[in-house]
């Protein structure tokens, strides 16, 4: 009994190879031998420049016959197949150089440079929504990973993630499956989520809880190079292009912040609005304007909100007296002014009526009413309208006050006159 396990023992150890016989119309041929080793492998051998290959043949039912091995009349490393051999479509290639295709013998990286590894799956039917998907599914209906797609690099000596794009279940599933997408990357550490795209739509740039369809935390901002609208964080530097209206800014709530302030905010439709707020060292900061481009570096300011309130409309309104300067014509229905005081102490006992006398001196000398400003300094300085109107309503009511002194004047002459009527018995005009 010894000797025949040590016997089955030493048989074990030795490469037995069968010759597989080749039938052409020469006769046989030997280009191909199996061989088995240890009962553990067999190999199909061909010679250099020869396939080799087996064929699964489901000739019984009418099945195809597919066939794995590598099929290439070449020297050294050649392609592996899983091929139909009925239908001459390649199930599945894995190439000489690393390679993978499925549903293609050539797969390649096309456009892209380098010494690439590639997986390419080819749809070789040509009709309306031919396509090629690659599916990543899980059987849990509870919330949580469904898989990703990452980028390594496994030879880097510390963190090696470089990217991930991530699949979520934000809740259970057990009826109707729902979804978030989120993309993270690494920034000489581990991947850490960056956006987030969750299942209502809204889209989150640093932060994991987007409350609107677009939410944007933090530092950084939006930029499209060449488009309609440019946003863009330049660290308290203008935008050099800021004067080109091809390009504009826009941003709000830190949208184009630094370190949480906000900077700048332009766009352009036909004219310019912009928004400078603190941080940016230039004479414009803290402004609301509208301005109108011309051409070149030629600019119409049209509104203009100032860093203290002031508001200027076709004028960029360098005085701070003023809350409010038009260049311009202003039409209104109704203009309602308030003022803290009015002419009617010209009413008052205590208020000193001028004569006329010194009226008439004042107007030969100054050529205007006493207490009215001149032509000349209205056109210098302009005119404060409820000022001007109190002061037009004190000559009214200073004219009202020598009017009635002038008719009680004319009341006492009358009856002097019809005294002396009666006294010379003057007859009566008929």
């Amino acid at each position: 009994m010894k000797r025949i396990l040590i016997l089955l023992c030493l048989i074990s150890q030795v490469t037995f190879a069968q010759t597989l016989e080749e039938v052409t119309t020469e006769g046989a041929t030997t280009t191909k031998t199996v061989e088995f080793q240890n009962t553990a492998a067999f190999r199909i051998k061909g010679n250099l420049g020869s396939p080799a290959y087996g064929l699964l043949d489901q000739t019984v039912n009418s099945g195809p016959v597919w066939r794995f091995g590598n099929a290439d009349n070449i020297n050294g490393y050649g392609n592996f197949d899983i091929f139909n051999e009925s239908a001459q479509i390649v199930g599945l290639r894995i190439t000489g150089t690393g390679n993978a295709g499925i549903g293609t013998g050539t797969p390649s990286s096309y456009y892209h440079g380098g010494n690439n590894k590639v997986l390419e799956i080819f749809n070789i039917n040509q009709v309306t929504n031919s396509q090629s998907h690659l599916i990543l599914s899980t059987g849990s209906l509870l919330a949580g990973s469904v898989g990703s797609i990452s980028w390594m690099s496994p030879r880097t000596p510390g963190n090696t993630g470089v990217a991930y794009i991530g699949a979520i279940m934000p809740h259970d599933v057990t009826y109707h499956a729902s979804g978030e997408l989120v993309f993270a990357t690494a920034d000489q550490g581990i991947p850490s989520v960056k956006m987030r795209l969750m299942a209502n739509g809204h889209l989150g740039i640093g932060t994991q809880t987007p409350t609107h369809r677009l939410h944007v935390v933090g530092g950084g901002g939006i930029m499209a190079t060449d488009g309609p609208l440019n946003a863009y964080t330049s660290q308290g530097v203008p935008d050099p292009n800021i004067n080109d209206p091809n390009t504009s800014l826009l941003g709000a709530n830190g949208l184009m912040s630094n370190n949480g302030e906000f900077y700048y905010w332009r766009a352009f439709w036909g004219q310019s609005i912009d928004l400078r707020a603190g941080g940016i060292p230039d004479a414009n900061r803290n402004i609301f304007r509208v301005r109108r481009f011309d051409s070149g570096s030629n600019w119409t300011e049209l509104f203009r909100v100032n860093e203290n309130g002031n508001v200027g409309i076709g004028t960029t309104h360098n005085d701070p007296n003023y809350k409010l300067i038009v260049n311009g014509t202003i039409a209104s229905h109704k203009v309602k002014v308030t003022q803290e005081a009015w002419a009617d102490f010209v009413f008052e006992d205590h208020y000193i009526l001028p004569t006329l006398q010194s009226v008439e001196t004042h107007i030969k000398t100054h050529k205007h009413l006493p207490g009215i400003p001149s032509a000349g300094e209205i056109a210098e300085k302009g005119m404060d309208i409820g000022d001007m109107q109190q002061k037009q309503m004190q000559k009214i009511e200073e004219l009202t006050l020598y009017v009635i002194e002038l008719n009680k004047k004319l009341a006492a002459q009358q009856e002097v006159i019809s005294q002396l009527e009666k006294a010379l018995k003057l007859p009566k005009k008929q």
